[in-house]
């Protein structure tokens, strides 16, 4: 594989190649998926040496008129106009972005902020002179822009904060009445309490998990002592399993040792070596040269036998040999153990899985087999439900039988995500809204009513603010009095209101993530969909607000997920049956062309049309998946050169070599 050809493939994993692309499909300006690789690798923001990088972040006023009023036709000739312009005054100057909706950017390089302010008043002016007059209408439409001005270093030190502070700089240039510019400079958080009360909901962990860090840290203190480790952190759902890793995996950044994430998926839950896959890529990422040298050592046969788990490392030479099943399985797993030592290094490796109760036996024994080695420092840390909270689509697995037969051998590590009491929900809401006002009785009742859930209690809170009951007085947060039965008595209460307060395209998008299932690409959710990528960034904007949905930029695209595996049940479930059917048809039939490209497995496609009224695809790929696993794993042999039982106690076998 050339290297421009492996970066290609580490880009792509997981995602729609096809829908990877730099561009508005709309506007033909540059979208939000550039803006984000520009700031994360084109930016020095640790060294900015003098220079500066303004935003201009902006939306048409009022545009919901123009679309209600001629139709979503014209609203889109609207948004062509001010691309137009954008490009015009970003000729020389900077860079002209469409962020989502009638959301847009301008990003200006090596701008101050008197040249940013200079360069917004420039664009209101035009937008002035330039009345809109769509093909069809007879007198002009007179628009205009509110726009939110941020300079870097001086208002933000990292890119996710840089666009933070041009979003409040424009909410504040709307609540000041609209076309006009604000400066990042004039925020005053009691002018827009509730735009700031938002990103504090976003920014702040839960309270009230000291015990659990503890034992992650008792494991830590042995793991010094180069003694590898395994932690399964349990909860029931809405416990905050998946923020609590992804805490801890932030504390792993930047240091001396390797830190990789992999995600359980149910769809490939018994598909072998997915996780491997997973793992094998991230590692690859990790390497400077994206993990070309590695692969370099490793001779043709090696290289065939590991395209059986990542078929697209396979290059033309490298033919398979001509072995037979149990020869062939065993070389499969040897070579992943050593591709990995060599990536590995003398690093220690830090393996964050979430959701491992959908981890394949392969991947199981593969880490057991890691752990037991002395040669590698390994710490795997994976989240999974509580026993018994097993649903009827997820019955006791791979995991619960590792567990079971290796726990002990491995020093299993197990601590559990318990409810908040009372004082945990209060230092929870203190850290969020500093010295808030709160009326007697209320932590007591959150207490009761969520019954110490985090997800429930966070959905409350995002609730309060949303109805500006939390507020900014002044410089005191403030709980507004609300009326008896205000509070929503359940979870499935709370998202089935903010489910039916979506319109009828956004509850559209919301069915299909909800049957795409956990951690969504953007790009796979824009391809299944059919829809304009701008399109869908504004449903998962406004989805995040609303608490339902989050994304994160990942290399060259965005993974969607929702909040809490919670939600994703009540989402799910709320969808009418044949509905349910036909998205997952849908959702199938378009993996199936990505599938010929070695986009989408087996597996996944089983999954789908399993629960569609295609049945007769669903035992192809089945049958597909299982020629495949026959190929590559036999649990029984594994026993063997996974270091569980020595070969001469497996009496069906010849001793293996």
């Amino acid at each position: 594989m050339e290297e421009f050809e492996l970066v290609q493939f580490l880009q792509s994993v997981g995602k729609d190649p096809a829908r990877l692309i730099f561009e508005d499909e709309l506007t033909k300006i540059y979208n939000r998926r550039f803006l984000f690789q520009y700031l994360e690798s084109k930016v020095p923001w640790e060294h900015f040496n003098g220079n500066s990088l303004s935003l201009l972040m902006m939306d048409l006023d009022h545009f919901k008129s123009i679309n209600d009023t001629f139709g979503h036709q014209v609203g889109d000739q609207a948004l062509i106009w001010l691309s137009t312009h954008l490009k015009a005054l970003a000729h020389d100057v900077g860079l002209p972005i469409r962020y989502a909706g009638d959301e847009f950017m301008l990003l200006l390089n090596d701008a101050d902020k008197t040249s940013a302010t200079k360069q917004a008043h420039r664009l209101i002016k035009q937008i002035h002179d330039d009345p809109f007059r769509p093909p069809g209408i007879k007198e002009d439409i007179h628009l205009t822009l509110s726009i939110g001005v941020a300079t870097a270093p001086t208002d933000a030190d990292n890119w996710k904060e840089f666009i933070q502070k041009a979003d409040m700089a424009l909410y504040l240039a709307k609540k000041r009445g609209r076309d006009q510019l604000a400066d990042a400079t004039e925020i005053y958080t009691d002018t827009i309490s509730d735009k700031t009360a938002l990103y504090r909901l976003e920014g702040i962990k839960i309270a009230g998990r000291g015990a659990q860090i503890a034992q992650i840290n008792t494991a830590l203190k042995e793991f010094r002592k180069n003694i590898s480790q395994f932690v399964l952190i349990e909860g029931t759902a809405g416990m905050g399993k998946t923020e609590f890793l992804d805490t801890l995996r932030a504390c792993t950044t930047g240091g001396r040792f390797l830190s990789v994430k992999a995600i359980g998926m149910p769809q490939e839950m018994y598909r072998p070596y997915y996780l491997s896959e997973s793992i094998i890529v991230s590692l690859m990422q990790l390497q400077e040269d994206n993990g070309i040298e590695v692969l370099e050592r490793l001779d043709t046969k090696e290289r065939a036998f590991l395209s059986q788990v990542v078929p697209r490392l396979g290059r033309k030479e490298d033919v398979l040999p001509a072995l037979d099943g149990p020869v062939l399985r065993e070389a499969i797993f040897g070579t992943i153990i050593k591709f990995i030592f060599q990536a590995v290094g003398d690093q220690p490796l830090f393996l964050f899985v979430d959701d491992l109760h959908y981890a394949d036996a392969a991947t199981l024994l593969l880490i057991r087999r890691l752990m037991r080695k002395p040669e590698i420092r390994l710490f795997v840390i994976g989240t999974t439900v509580e026993a018994g909270e097993h649903g009827p689509d997820m019955p006791p697995g791979p995991l619960d039988r590792f567990m079971t037969t290796h726990g002990d051998e491995l020093g299993l590590v197990h601590t559990t995500l318990t409810s908040l009491n009372a004082d945990d929900i209060n230092k929870h809401i203190q850290g969020l809204f500093p010295n808030i006002e709160l009326p007697d009785g209320f932590i007591e009742n959150i207490a009761a009513i969520t019954q110490g859930n985090p997800l429930f209690l966070a959905e409350i809170l995002r609730k309060l603010v949303l109805d500006h009951q939390i507020t900014l007085v002044g410089q005191q947060w403030t709980l507004h009095p609300f009326e008896d039965g205000y509070l929503p008595s359940s979870m499935k209460e709370i998202v089935t209101e903010k489910i039916a307060a979506f319109g009828e395209d956004n509850r559209l998008l919301l069915d299909q993530v909800s049957v795409m299932g956990e951690n969504v690409s953007l790009s796979m959710l824009v391809g299944g969909s059919e829809q304009m990528e701008a399109r869908v960034l504004e449903f998962i904007d406004e989805a995040a607000a609303q608490g339902l949905l989050k994304s994160e930029f990942d290399l060259n695209d965005d993974t969607v997920r929702f909040l809490g595996k919670r939600i994703l049940e009540i989402t799910y479930n709320a969808i009418e049956p044949d509905r349910k059917e036909q998205l997952h048809e849908q959702i199938g039939t378009y993996q199936e062309g990505l599938y010929q490209k070695l986009q989408a497995s087996a597996a996944s496609l089983a999954y789908h049309f399993k629960r569609s009224t295609d049945k007769k695809k669903a035992e192809t790929y089945e049958h597909i998946q299982a020629q495949t696993n026959k190929r590559t794993f036999n649990p029984e042999e594994a026993l063997s050169y996974s270091g569980v039982i020595p070969p001469e106690a497996l009496l069906e076998e010849e001793p293996l070599s």
